[in-house]
């Protein structure tokens, strides 16, 4: 609504916003999917893709994009908590391309993240089953995970670009879209990453990757 009549705000990141913010954390800090007494989880009204119609996921803005960045680490490195959303730095996060083996001028990017990082044995052999792992979206690159990992790190300040104790940089307060950095050196607070996952996991695909993911644990 607000873009469509020309207003730039973002109602999550802007300060003229921070008590709007701050109360919605309350509201939904302690909301979970609802369960049919049959046990079927209901599915939440808020989707993926209602949030990159509304310009709330994507590239827009140097906040939009963060949160982009914490959605996919969510939906695909399974991190549900701000402690293990702090765990994930730079150095961590680890870039692979794979040649098809029929066809070797084609190849696939993909970002990869080990999982359950640290308590895996000194000395112990990493295999791939061990990584979560985000891949390339060809049909839509506006929304593939890689691309917008890339341009994160095109904005980000070349000394932080291999830090292992930050992933989730402070936007600056005001940038210019074509302003080769968006970001500063200092990581976002707790408080505000825990307000960033709160919105994001009230997501109706998180809900259902976390399930999933889950489900798999159980067998």
């Amino acid at each position: 609504y607000l873009f469509e009549n020309g207003r730039v705000d973002d109602i999550f990141s802007d300060l003229y916003y921070v008590r709007f913010t701050e109360w919605l954390h309350e509201v939904l800090k302690d909301v979970q999917p609802r369960v049919t007494p049959l046990g079927y989880v209901l599915p939440s009204h808020v989707t993926e893709e209602m949030l990159w119609e509304c310009k709330q996921l994507g590239a827009h803005s140097p906040s939009t994009l963060l949160t982009t960045l914490m959605f996919f680490n969510t939906k695909y490195f399974l991190l549900k908590t701000v402690d293990q959303h702090m765990k994930l730095a730079f150095s961590k996060v680890l870039r692979q391309t794979k040649k098809n083996p029929s066809n070797p001028k084609d190849k696939s990017t993909s970002i990869r993240y080990l999982k359950a990082l640290g308590i895996h044995q000194t000395g112990q052999k990493v295999t791939d089953d061990m990584y979560a792992e985000q891949t390339e979206n060809p049909e839509n690159p506006l929304r593939c995970p890689i691309k917008l990992y890339d341009f994160y790190l095109f904005k980000c300040p070349q000394s932080v670009k291999g830090r292992n104790d930050t992933f989730y940089l402070t936007p600056e307060p005001v940038v210019a879209p074509n302003s080769p950095i968006w970001y500063s050196v200092q990581p976002i607070s707790r408080e505000q990453m825990g307000q960033m996952l709160t919105r994001i996991l009230v997501i109706r695909e998180i809900q259902e990757a976390i399930a999933v993911a889950n489900a798999s644990t159980m067998h």
